[in-house]
Parts: C-alpha cells; sequence; structure tokens
C-alpha cells in the first residue's frame, strides 16, 4: 500500500510509542522509514531498531536514524539535510510526534499554570509542527504532470505527500488531567488546518492531518495523573468497549499516508473506539 513511499517519523522513542507503531506499520506496508529521536533516547532507539529491523546492523546511525532536538533550529536543519542525503532529496510522508508539558503544569492545578509553562507546552507540542513542515517543505514538494482528463487537460500529482500528527481528544473536550496539554493540542489541531489550507493548492499540493488516539500507556502518558482511571473510565464508554491500541493507530496512519487518502486533508481522524462520539 505504501511501496516506494519515504517517510520520516519524528519523535521516536521507544517500543510503546505511537511513532513506533506508525514506523512499524509504514515498513510493513512496504515504505521506506527514517526514525528521528531526542539524543538522550538515541541509544535504546538503535537498539530497538536493531532488534527490530534486521537489516539495520551497524548502519542504524546513518541509514535509520537520526538523533534531533526539533526545538534546535541547527539541530532540525542537520536532520533534515541527513534526511534529504537518504532519500535523494524526496520524501513522502513526515509524521510529527512530538509532545511535552512541564511536570507541574501536568501536576498542579490548571489555574496555578505559569505563562512560562503555558508558552512552553505551545512551542513544543504545536509551533513545533510548523517548523517542521516548514524545514520539510522542499523534500515534500509536489511534482505536477499534465494529464488528459474527462474535460480536457487536468492536471494531476505525481506524489502524494503528506504530513501527519497526533492529538488527543483533551483539544476538544475539557479533560482535567490533561491540564495544559489540553490548549497545547487544541494549537496543534488548529495548526493542522492552517497548514492544510496553506499547503493544499498548488504547486505544494501537501495534505496535513492528525490522529486524535485515544488513552493509551505511551511514555508521554504516564505524566498525566490518574491516567489509569481515565483508561479503564474510557474503554467502559466507548461504543467499542475498549481502548484502541498501537495496532489500531498503525492502521489509520498507512491509511492517511497512501494515496487511498489523497483527498483527505485538515482532517482530526480518531482513533479511540468511539469515545469521542459519546457524551460524558
Amino acid at each position: 500500500m505504501l511501496s516506494g513511499k519515504r517517510c520520516l517519523v519524528v519523535g521516536l522513542a521507544n517500543h510503546r510509542s505511537l511513532a513506533w507503531a506508525c514506523a512499524q506499520a509504514w515498513r510493513a506496508a512496504g515504505a521506506e522509514v527514517m526514525v528521528s529521536s531526542l539524543p538522550r533516547f538515541e541509544s535504546s532507539v538503535q537498539k530497538l531498531l536493531a532488534s527490530s529491523w534486521p537489516e539495520v546492523g551497524g548502519q542504524g546511525s546513518e541509514k535509520y536514524s537520526v538523533t534531533c532536538d526539533i526545538m534546535d533550529q541547527e539541530s532540525l536543519k542537520t536532520m533534515m539535510a541527513k534526511v534529504s542525503e537518504r532519500f535523494g532529496g524526496k520524501l513522502d510522508v513526515v509524521l510529527h510526534a512530538v509532545a511535552q508539558a512541564s511536570p507541574p503544569a501536568m501536576q498542579n492545578a490548571f489555574t496555578e499554570t505559569t505563562a512560562e509553562a503555558f508558552a512552553q507546552a505551545h512551542l513544543v507540542s504545536a509551533h513545533s509542527l510548523v517548523t517542521l513542515a516548514r524545514e520539510a517543505l522542499p523534500l515534500l514538494a509536489h511534482r505536477h504532470s499534465h494529464t488528459a482528463g474527462t474535460q480536457g487537460a487536468s492536471t494531476r500529482a505525481k506524489r502524494n505527500s503528506s504530513i501527519l500528527t497526533l492529538s488527543y481528544l483533551g483539544a476538544q473536550r475539557a479533560i482535567p488531567p490533561y491540564k495544559v496539554m489540553g490548549p497545547a493540542k487544541a494549537s496543534l489541531e488548529a495548526s493542522v488546518r492552517l497548514l492544510a489550507a496553506e499547503l493544499g493548492p498548488p504547486p505544494h499540493q501537501i495534505r496535513v492531518n492528525a490522529l486524535s488516539v485515544g488513552p493509551m500507556a505511551t511514555l508521554s502518558a504516564r505524566g498525566i495523573p490518574g491516567f489509569n482511571d481515565m483508561c479503564r473510565a474510557a474503554a467502559a464508554m466507548a461504543p467499542l468497549r475498549r481502548n484502541a491500541d498501537l495496532e489500531d493507530v498503525g492502521g489509520a496512519a498507512v491509511f492517511l499516508a497512501s494515496d487511498a487518502a489523497k483527498s483527505v486533508t485538515g482532517q482530526v481522524i480518531f482513533v479511540d473506539g468511539g469515545l469521542s462520539i459519546m457524551a460524558p
């Protein structure tokens, strides 16, 4: 389904992360995948790749992964240069899996959130998508050809490039334990729509979407107070009576990266067992 596509996953932490679920699913669907992680996760990510992708061997640090602090402009530019070299200056899909809020902002009452903590959550979780899109744009940009259609000549894209990010229901509803990450994810989803509107028209024709994933035991979720209780309550309320798992997330990511989704942009796709449609 993704044969020949070149994909970049930004923000990989470990095997329980949503980023890893997407990377694995994209590879299984035939894509070439390169991942990036923060320097502090480099060792664990290298071990993960070596144990999961047999062909990595001793080349993982160069051919399959790169370290990047997306909040550091030079680090971001260095990453994109390495990705360009690996994929011959072309990229089809980018996954933005970056989010962070300070521990005090996640533990204290929302009314106690400082301006600095509020700004940090938005910069790391939302504005980083904008900067990533800007730096990836030269690699994602479309080439076009003219083909005859039923109404005469029409322009069709040779490539179907897209950007994908990860959100949560707290962006649209008040989920008190999610604290400052709620507004930050709301900012992220608004950025998805603006990027889709700006990058959709020719000459770019790049799609931008978000996956809003139900509660799942990832590294970032550990910082949410009462997370286990949230998971149990979500599964009980969801129409499917279960929470989504990593395989569900990977499947949705494959669809959004594929040509089957070539007319899907600016959307937030929920992968949550139907939780988002239910009234509390």
